[in-house]
């Protein structure tokens, strides 16, 4: 009869980023190990807090199903002693075997059947298993055992129905005994029953669901935002990280003085945030209220000292601040230029002075082609990396260019570089957000192309999951940009160009060949939730340079398949590429038609050229596509009625040459006939 199975394994507090995590990647790990040993279950759940992960599976059957299968042995006319042998390998005697006869002879073969593993018997080296596989970034070791994990392990249950299961599970005898909230419910739980877990640990003061506790947080937060007419945004990955360190949240709201408001907002918001793991608060207007949200492990006797210690701490973390912008607002921003030079980007690609120079050559060939204003692109370079200076900057990080734009801004720079100063940072991850002005756009390709190129030609390409330049990430946001907005880069002259600029190190042609490959990895990655591979195969043959017009094109080809007479184009498409396979057109040899077919073909791939002159430079590609269909019919016709490969060379290769000229133009959006 099917059974749940529920594990429970409590731990000295997780680090936060590992919570949920950590639950989620056991119950995944373990669901793919019974489906592949074909053990059945139904529905199944994580739950997770900081000190402890947990799952159950549903309607686990307590047997896998037995194993039948043939062994094959010696054939009919071999000796008796080949075929006692074979049985005794097999563990069977030779009055168990079979003669099996095949197209090629008859073979003596064993069946066997066998039994399936007992489902509660296989639990605890499932577990152990896939406890040691979890991906973990530094392990601890504790006591004198010899297992390692996130953090120590206290207590363990693994029970298969109501049923407890014995074994030791990193070091702990497990129990039907958990413990509930460390300061409001200290004592032991008992556990009979998976069905009783949530419930029991309710009462103990641990909301265990990490989703149910997630939303009591986001409910205990607008109900404070109702009751004070506040706006309280919730940042989705602060609220995962709150919720990763409580078992029974409380949102309380502290205050501290409006005289911090004068900092710039955002340092405020990164300081609470990122030291606090606390929540901003704005009033219906957005602006920005001298009051937090936090949140408490706790159900205090005396809450206003939680929130008094809270506002101590927050007010020391909110001078700090203050006394950073102080300090950085003593002089000017470019000032900081100097400073630039004294810090390394790479050792071996030189200072972060050094890559602005670079990003500015690169800046210099951009600008007339973007039509850029050229003085305000070079003061936009000029102060690129000056926040990175900071004060500001150093003990927020996040903040690098939003400091910039707004001490740019306090110095009278022109708004535009401001602007541009954040936005050479856009997009700082997969989905962000891109740049809205040209010059900021300009900005974020450029220095992420020096970056690519640089860091290729050290030889620090990412490995496996390795990559700490986030050349991937880069290189999506290359792929990102390029596709953002119209324009006639080219991928090829671009890598050329930043790799010019590198004075100290050889740049070798190889290198931007990887590269450029990296990158379009980087393109079919993105879309390949928006077209299909072949689509992607199709555009990539014929426009792999300037990645706006390609997907003009694919875009267009991928509509053009859904059209009713496509599939006509593709399949004669397909016979051309067939017959003329590697061959190649010989230039001696015109065109002259000579059957009525081939006459009417030659006619209408004339027709057809002359709309693709008109059509293809201007991007008109769904167009252009229709009018290649006009050649599906001529072409059928061509292939019924002319025979192609004609005695006569001069009328052989005529035809050849023709349907090369067809090729040629089916080939004028992507590649017709893969």
């Amino acid at each position: 009869m099917s059974q749940d199975i529920f594990f429970e394994l409590g731990l000295e507090e997780l680090p936060s980023g590992l919570v949920k995590h950590l639950a989620k990647d056991l119950l995944d790990n373990i669901l793919s190990a019974l489906h592949e040993a074909e053990i059945s279950y139904g529905s199944a759940q994580h739950f997770a807090t900081p000190r402890r992960i947990a799952l159950l599976i549903k309607d686990v059957a307590p047997l896998q199903a037995s194993k039948k299968g043939t062994k094959k042995g010696p054939s009919e006319s071999a000796p008796p002693q080949a075929i006692e042998g074979f049985a005794r390998s097999v563990g069977a005697d030779v009055t168990s075997l079979r003669l099996e006869k095949q197209a090629k002879g008859a073979w003596w073969v064993y069946d066997f059947e066998e039994p399936g593993v007992v489902t509660k018997e296989w639990l605890p080296q499932l577990i152990q298993e896939k406890l040691t596989k979890l991906a973990i970034p530094k392990p601890m070791r504790w006591g004198n055992e010899k297992h390692a994990f996130a953090r120590p392990a206290h207590w363990s249950i693994l029970m298969y129905g109501k049923e407890l299961i014995n074994t030791v599970i990193l070091g702990t005898n497990t129990d039907n005994k958990s413990y509930g909230h460390r300061f409001l419910h200290p004592q032991a739980v008992t556990i009979l029953s998976a069905d009783d877990y949530v419930g029991h640990m309710y009462a103990a003061k641990v909301l265990v669901d990490f989703d149910t506790r997630r939303q009591e947080i986001e409910r205990q937060i607008q109900q404070i935002a109702v009751k004070h007419s506040w706006n309280i945004p919730v940042d989705e990955e602060l609220l995962d990280e709150i919720t990763s360190i409580v078992e029974w949240p409380e949102v309380m709201v502290g205050r501290f003085s409006e005289d911090f408001l004068e900092v710039p907002a955002d340092v405020l918001i990164a300081s609470m945030q990122e030291h606090q793991k606390c929540l901003p608060i704005y009033n219906q207007q957005h602006e920005l209220q001298a009051a937090f949200i936090f949140v408490a492990n706790i159900i205090s006797m005396n809450p206003q000292s939680v929130i008094l210690g809270n506002e101590k701490v927050m007010r020391a973390r909110l001078s700090d601040a203050a006394f950073f912008y102080a300090q950085d607002r003593q002089q000017p921003l470019i000032e900081y230029a100097a400073q630039t030079a004294q810090t390394l980007f790479e050792k071996r690609l030189g200072s972060i002075a050094d890559k602005t120079a670079r990003v500015k050559k690169i800046m210099e060939y951009l600008t007339p082609k973007l039509g850029l204003e050229a003085q305000t692109s070079l003061r936009a370079v000029a102060l690129s990396k000056c926040d990175l200076m900071t004060q500001m900057v150093a003990e927020f990080p996040d903040l690098q260019g939003k400091i910039g734009a707004y001490y740019a801004l306090q110095d009278k720079e022109d708004s535009g570089v401001a602007q541009a100063l954040f936005e050479q940072y856009l997009p700082r991850f997969a989905g962000d957000q891109l740049p809205e002005s040209q010059l900021g756009w300009a900005m974020s390709l450029a220095d992420r192309l020096d970056t690519l190129v640089g860091i290729f030609a050290i030889g620090l390409k990412p490995t496996g999951d390795k990559d700490p330049y986030k050349l991937r990430r880069n290189a999506l946001a290359v792929v990102r940009l390029l596709l953002q907005q119209p324009n006639q880069l080219h991928i090829s002259e671009l890598l050329s160009l930043a790799a010019k600029n590198y004075t100290n190190i050889a740049v070798d042609s190889a290198v931007l060949v990887d590269l450029k490959k990296f990158i379009i990895e980087r393109l079919q990655s993105h879309w390949h939730t928006h077209y299909p591979n072949e689509v992607f195969l199709a555009g990539i043959a014929v426009q792999h340079e300037e990645l706006y017009d390609l997907a003009q094109r694919m875009q267009a080809f991928n509509d053009f398949k859904r059209s009713h007479h496509s599939e006509a184009l593709f399949q004669v498409a397909k016979r051309v590429r067939q017959m003329l396979g590697n061959s190649e057109a010989h230039d001696d040899y015109a065109i002259n038609p000579q059957e009525l077919a081939e006459q009417q073909l030659w006619q209408v791939l004339q027709e057809v050229r002359q709309h693709l002159a008109n059509l293809l430079p201007n991007q008109e590609y769904s167009m252009a596509l229709s009018k290649l269909a006009l050649l599906a019919e001529p072409l059928n016709m061509f292939f019924d009625n002319v025979f192609i490969m004609d005695e006569d060379l001069h009328i052989r290769n005529s035809r050849l040459k023709l349907l090369f000229a067809v090729q040629q133009a089916l080939n004028a959006v992507v590649l017709l006939g893969l």
